[in-house]
């Protein structure tokens, strides 16, 4: 069986449960998707850097008969994502889906910034806190340069963000209602602090050394 039918027939598949990249998705996998309202964490630029494959949103999609998706969008950590860039991964999704399909159609940059932001806020089960510019939700915003030369001429934001954009284009960054990032400077961080930290623990990783496997008399005595 496959690995969703699997999962459901050990009963875990509901609401509160997210699988992650898809890659491996059936056609029978849809209504098991449709009945438990799984979310949906989509790595396409993991998927891609491992070989792993691309992950059929189309049939993802489908499954949810209500029209809100719950596929957010995911990096899958720096260990097969160097740069965790969102923006990337818009990117990626949007053009590994039109060449999969070879559909213009496939995918548009919209949808892809709704995953980003409101859909993978449904997947996360916060959809009433965050996702979207709404009263009563937390003031998570970002701003976006979009008058660089990469980006001109933009004539739909959407596209800018997806297609030219990146995180290096970010010149303001608030959370929940408080700056965090602010034209290169992180009023509530110290990098250089964090920057050490980071280069430690790089270093205990490159210095440690796994033990070798047992040897045939090591297992046997």
């Amino acid at each position: 069986m496959s690995p969703v039918a699997y999962l459901n027939s050990l009963g875990m598949l509901n609401k509160r449960t997210m699988l992650v990249h898809g890659t491996q998705l059936s056609a029978s996998d849809r209504h098991l998707v449709r009945e438990s309202q799984v979310a949906w964490a989509h790595c396409p630029k993991s998927n891609a850097k491992l070989g792993n494959g691309v992950a059929s949103l189309g049939l993802l999609r489908s499954a949810y008969a209500d029209g809100e998706t719950r596929i957010g969008l995911g990096s899958d950590s720096v260990a097969s994502n160097n740069t965790m860039d969102l923006f990337e991964e818009m990117r990626f999704a949007v053009l590994m889906q039109r060449a999969r399909s070879r559909r213009y159609d496939a995918m548009t940059a919209r949808e892809a910034v709704e995953m980003a932001t409101i859909d993978g806020a449904r997947a996360l089960n916060l959809d009433s806190q965050v996702g979207s510019l709404e009263p009563g939700k937390l003031a998570d915003v970002i701003a976006v340069r979009l008058d660089g030369f990469h980006a001109l001429p933009a004539y739909d934001p959407y596209n800018a963000l997806v297609y030219a954009s990146g995180a290096r284009d970010v010149v303001y960054t608030m959370v929940g209602g408080e700056c965090v990032y602010d034209g290169g400077t992180f009023p509530q961080a110290n990098i250089a602090e964090a920057a050490t930290r980071f280069a430690s623990a790089a270093q205990k990783m490159r210095d440690s050394k796994p033990a070798p496997p047992p040897t045939e008399t090591d297992s046997n005595g």
